[in-house]
């Protein structure tokens, strides 16, 4: 009797789309099927069920795509779209209907959406957008979107910018201009910056308590050298052996650290290869 086939497929503990039968190799025959059906269905991924409280917009957009979304048009905010696609965009976006929702289990304040059967919608969250004033905004950032400009480039903050339009919302909810998205962006990253910084002192300070032999000679990071004939010359790869610098190689240009090893920002020069290898211990 021939093995029976198995269809289909499993994820794997790595998060890999694997055939069943991939699966059923490690328990030896086929006919051991049902034996593994319960433990089968705990490795399968299940999508989420739908309800009448999306918890994305991708939900959000099956629904309002089958008409099972609540949502009610908004006139004086489809004045506005007419009005800023005449002023702004010479009435190049396609007509697009204004609705508002209640998507309480949604982040996003709004979110533009096409569909192929022609239709397409600007739905506002109005449990994000509480205020006419936010949801005039959120209905100018997501124009841009009508527009044809789907990720936030360069492109896209320009027209933030000239239809005064908001960037981003912040983790507390504030719709964030160009200007101040890129300042709290500016201000994240030095204090990422001064985070790593502090791992990295606390874990050369470990090392050196654990290996001082390798602190006998002070550091140096060799970035160039002058030859015999008086060229400078910058090396291509990181200097860490004394076979690396030519043995006429002089005025040799090296980086220096201080005691929580952070490079000094003058470098030194050394006069000769031997006297570098005398002195300091190269690093890469």
């Amino acid at each position: 009797m021939a093995a029976k086939k198995v269809k289909g497929f499993y994820t794997d503990e790595q998060k890999r789309i694997r055939p069943l039968t991939e699966y059923f190799k490690e328990y030896g025959e086929q006919e051991k099927l049902e034996e593994r059906k319960s433990e089968l269905v705990e490795k399968i991924e299940k999508i989420p069920p739908l309800d009448g409280r999306p918890k994305s917009v991708k939900q959000a957009a099956i629904l309002l795509k089958e008409n099972k979304l609540m949502v009610v048009e908004d006139p004086e905010l489809q004045i506005l779209f007419d009005k800023i696609n005449r002023e702004h965009f010479k009435g190049q976006i396609p007509s697009t209907k204004i609705v508002l929702a209640r998507l309480p289990n949604v982040r996003n304040y709004a979110f533009f959406i096409a569909f192929n059967d022609g239709r397409r919608y600007i739905v506002i969250n109005v449990d994000g957008a509480k205020t006419r004033d936010v949801q005039e905004k959120v209905l100018k950032h997501e124009m841009i979107h009508a527009a044809g400009l789907i990720g936030h480039d360069f492109r896209f903050k320009i027209w933030c910018e000239v239809l005064d339009a908001p960037f981003e919302v912040s983790e507390d909810g504030r719709l964030l201009s160009v200007k101040e998205y890129e300042q709290q962006r500016m201000e994240r990253e030095i204090q990422l910056e001064k985070e790593r910084e502090k791992r990295r002192i606390e874990f050369f300070k470990w090392y050196k308590e654990k290996h001082p032999e390798e602190f006998v000679k002070p550091h140096a990071r060799v970035i160039g050298w002058t030859t015999r004939e008086g060229k400078f010359t910058v090396p291509r790869n990181n200097i860490t052996r004394e076979e690396q610098i030519p043995k006429n190689a002089k005025d040799i240009m090296i980086v220096t650290f201080d005691e929580l090893g952070r490079p000094k920002r003058e470098p030194t020069i050394v006069p000769t290869r031997e006297e570098l290898l005398q002195k300091y211990k190269l690093v890469a």
